[in-house]
């Protein structure tokens, strides 16, 4: 069995070199967004389904991986006082000790 694990890349860079991707993600997510709303809410558009990252009790929402929503190794949030964007729009993380460490916790 493998090891598994994660690639992280950059949102721009992405757009700028895969535009196919971009916007074979963009219709994807249409599609999903509708398909939920279909079978969860059909009385609704999707516009009054889809909460997005803050969804209401009476909406589905999305899930993220934003850097803001977490925590780094010295359990600082990812956010602007810390150094990223507004949300962060970075992982980017200065390890100062060698040896075994939590690298990345959720905040919220």
């Amino acid at each position: 069995m493998g090891q598994g694990g994660y690639i992280f890349a950059e949102w721009d860079s992405i757009q700028k070199e895969y535009p196919d991707f971009q916007r074979a993600f963009a219709d994807l997510e249409t599609k999903a967004i509708r398909s939920c709303t279909d079978k969860w809410f059909p009385k609704l558009t999707p516009e009054q389904a889809f909460g997005a990252l803050t969804p209401n009790s009476d909406q589905f929402g999305r899930t993220t991986i934003l850097p803001a929503l977490f925590d780094d190794n010295a359990g600082n949030p990812m956010d602007t006082t810390h150094g990223g964007g507004s949300p962060a729009g970075t992982w980017r993380q200065k390890f100062t000790t060698k040896g075994h460490q939590m690298i990345l916790q959720g905040n919220r």
